[in-house]
């Protein structure tokens, strides 16, 4: 049996603090597609996009921040995005070179190699013998004008003709090698190799292998290398340029690395956000630094995206770029309670503040935080808070000084901006951060309604995923939401309720057992579970939601957004809990704690636990509808809002989809009726 493992790969503080960035980040929520990423060198056939983690990938622990910042000018330009996937069949590629003549693409998994022409046509597959082995083949390659230099995620130095495609030597480098970019300066004029290998040091060998220097892992602050590329070119320099994986299906970052300094400088282009595009989930490979495939003369950034469901060939314009004098950039917002669902009878003042940078090149006197809240249109709420003096590349946090709380159910739009008053931003694309805030009944969730990737445990392998709740009121727990992006055919998922001290305790509740059907497999399922037994009475105090793994359901949905540190957990079935960054991942499970009011709970009322939950909201194409507890000969109608009925289900499964392609823009309600019973729900419809 194959076991793939996954490991996620960041940066580290220092770059979240210091580094200034030129970026762009896209998220994903269409039709029920799931955004999904995973390992480097990772096979084909883990599964539709997922994303799932073995047990012994919890000993990678590191984490990353994520941005979202524009790229500017020419400097990343397309000159071209090919689909390799399409010709060999199969994915997994990784290493590319330019000989002048050819491309030479590598597999990582096998010891293949093949050539494409400067069209993107594949012309050749074959082995050099000698080079890599049958399960594991070449991660990076460079080229000096006349051979080919290859790593293969070992210490060994491949050195190839490309025209009778022969081994000619080897030597040993200091350290793996999986980057590799060839640097004729280096020695005195002798040439010599730039390598590397995830989070390591970029050391600079000479063309037998002794080290010379290196740029350490503390300065450079990459966790994630997979190609690099030497750039004596660009203004500035020399450079080196390299590809870094992200804890983001969507994010695959090109970063610019001064040499003189061993920093990266003002450059990082995610390569997600236009030759990704498309694609569901994309990692970074090979990386090369040529001259003569652009028409106009220009340089070349070649690099391989290994991306799901196409590896993407790709060359970017290299070009010299300025960073603007002034930009204030609007990172993160965070807030407290970190809820966006919360219940009106558990309400507390909200407070807010914003992570900034300053990614210019001169220092911002003063920068402004203006936090609006709205209803409606109808402003509620608006205030601000000021830093002083930020130099160039740093990062601070600034929080309002008063707070708000919402008065009644509905949908608080949040909007947090930042202006740099008299020095005006340069850059206003990246000043602004919005999300809604969602008051109700009994919900409480932290997500932003957004599926931006699915996650779960390695097929065949039992455990539980969760997050922490904490119920401020008295209140009774009656079942959990949660969406599933890829549950299989005849597989069942549960959810306990646990207590919580520093990690999750004794199960003190459990749901019922759902069973997935075919239909859940198309788009994901968004499924209401009801706790055995009616409402479970919560006094205030910390509560853990866990999903559990019974074999093959590894897809809980997740978010990156308002994610919070010590909140969420992995555990395996034979392994102790382990909080989801010391696993080196940062992001918020589409997950939902549904609680009642004890006021309410205590009324006497008709015995009828049916409940109603719909997601996504707003929704595009499909609307999933989930029932718990609902009687027989219960129906589901939808109308809009002059009281047509557009959609009617008669004993509805507990849950439901509705293909709402054909439904205008607009409001629209659905409703359960169950017997003496009638529930509601409104959902927005957007194109």
């Amino acid at each position: 049996m194959n076991l793939f493992f996954l490991y996620i790969w960041g940066k580290s503080k220092i770059m979240r603090k210091s580094l200034l960035k030129i970026t762009a980040v896209i998220c994903l929520w269409a039709g029920g597609t799931s955004v999904a990423f995973a390992q480097a060198d990772k096979a084909p056939g883990i599964g539709n996009g997922d994303f799932e983690l073995s047990h012994s990938s919890l000993v990678n622990k590191i984490s990353r921040g994520l941005t979202q910042t524009p790229e500017v000018n020419t400097l990343f330009d397309i000159q071209f995005n090919y689909n390799a996937t399409a010709q060999r069949g199969t994915s997994g590629m990784a290493g590319v070179v330019w000989t002048g003549t050819e491309f030479w693409v590598s597999a990582w998994a096998v010891d293949s190699m093949f050539t494409f022409n400067q069209a993107g046509t594949i012309t050749g597959r074959f082995k050099v013998a000698g080079v890599g082995a049958s399960n594991s083949g070449v991660r990076g390659m460079t080229w000096d004008g006349t051979h080919i230099y290859a790593g293969a995620n070992s210490p060994t130095v491949y050195k190839i003709d490309p025209v009778t495609k022969t081994l000619v030597s080897t030597f040993t480098a200091p350290a793996v090698v999986r980057g590799i970019a060839y640097d004729s300066t280096a020695d005195g004029g002798a040439g010599g190799f730039w390598i590397s290998d995830y989070g390591t040091d970029i050391r600079l060998i000479s063309m037998t292998g002794t080290q010379l220097s290196s740029i350490s892992a503390a300065n450079h602050g990459l966790t994630a290398m997979y190609g690099i590329a030497f750039d004596p070119y660009t203004a500035g320099g020399p450079y080196i340029w390299a590809f870094d994986q992200s804890t983001s299906a969507t994010q695959s970052d090109l970063v610019r690395i001064k040499i003189s300094t061993g920093m990266p400088d003002a450059i990082i282009h995610n390569v997600m956000s236009d030759i990704g595009s498309g694609l569901s989930s994309g990692l970074a490979g090979g990386l090369c630094i040529t001259y003569g495939l652009d028409p106009s003369g220009h340089r070349s950034i070649v690099g391989l995206l290994q991306g799901v469901p196409s590896n993407r060939l790709f060359a970017y314009e290299l070009n010299d770029y300025i960073p603007p004098a002034y930009d204030a950039s609007s990172d993160t917002i965070r807030f407290i309670p970190a809820y966006t669902y919360h219940p009106l009878f558990m309400i507390q003042p909200y407070t807010w503040a914003m992570d900034i940078t300053n990614r210019g090149t001169s220092s911002l006197d003063t920068v402004n935080f203006i936090l609006d809240v709205k209803s409606g249109g109808n402003p509620l709420y608006t205030d601000t808070g000021r830093i002083f003096n930020m130099a160039p590349g740093t990062s601070d946090n600034v929080a309002i000084s008063g707070n708000y709380t919402p008065t009644s159910n509905g949908v608080y739009n949040v909007t947090g901006y930042i202006n740099s008053g008299v020095q005006a931003d340069q850059v206003n694309i990246n000043d602004t951060i919005r999300y809604n805030m969602i008051i109700t009944d009994s919900i409480m969730g932290r997500d932003n309604n957004t599926v931006q990737g699915s996650f779960g445990l390695q097929a065949g392998s039992s455990g539980v995923l969760g997050q922490l709740f904490t119920t401020p009121a008295a209140s009774y727990a009656s079942s959990v939401s949660f969406f599933l992006r890829s549950p299989k055919v005849g597989d069942s998922v549960n959810v306990d309720l646990y207590n919580f001290a520093g990690t999750p305790l004794g199960v003190i509740a459990t749901t019922r057992y759902y069973v997935f059907t075919a239909a859940d497999t198309v788009s994901g399922v968004f499924l209401t579970l009801p706790f055995i037994g009616g409402p479970i009475q919560l006094s205030p105090g910390n509560y853990f939601v866990g999903v559990n793994q019974n074999n093959l359901n590894r897809t809980l949905a997740y978010t990156t957004f308002n994610f919070q540190e010590g909140t969420s957990f992995i555990k395996f079935s034979t392994g102790n809990w382990t909080l989801l960054e010391d696993a080196n991942f940062r992001f918020t499970y589409i997950l939902r704690l549904n609680v009642q009011d004890p006021v309410l709970v205590n009324v006497p009322k008709v015995n009828n636990n049916a409940e109603l939950s719909v997601y996504p909201n707003p929704a595009s194409g499909k609307l999933f509808v989930s029932v718990a507890g609902a009687d027989k000969g219960a129906i589901i109608s939808v109308y809009d809002l002059s009281g047509k009925e557009m959609f009617r289900i008669e004993n509805p499964e507990m849950s439901s989809q509705i293909d709402i392609n054909r439904f205008a823009e607009g409001v629209y309600v659905v409703k359960l009726i169950s017997g003496s019973k009638v529930l509601t729900e409104k959902v927005t419809i957007v194109r």
